[in-house]
């Protein structure tokens, strides 16, 4: 079982630009949201930071945060090992 990208987003500044895209700000999400009409409160975000964790929540997502050695201490809804890990998460959740 697996769910199709259908797009990447990435923001290309640096924090110092204060851009409201960059993570730990919610803005490319809240942006993605409105021009696909994703409804956020059903999202789940996976990522790999603090950033990534803070940003969802931000948007009012889940988070979900790939479990690695430097992130251990980061706090986020759900941690998991892999992709695969995330993607049965994802469906547990939908079915609940």
């Amino acid at each position: 079982v697996g769910f199709p990208i259908e797009e990447v987003c990435v923001c290309p500044h640096d924090d110092r630009d204060c851009c409201p895209c960059r993570k730990p700000k919610p803005g490319m999400l809240m942006t993605l949201a409105g021009r696909e009409g994703i409804e956020l409160t059903k999202s789940l975000v996976i990522g790999d930071s603090w950033r990534d964790a803070q940003a969802a929540r931000a948007a009012g997502c889940i988070s979900i945060i790939l479990d690695r050695l430097y992130n251990r201490n980061d706090d986020t809804d759900y941690r998991v090992s892999n992709l695969g890990q995330a993607t049965q998460l994802i469906l547990e959740t939908r079915t609940r």
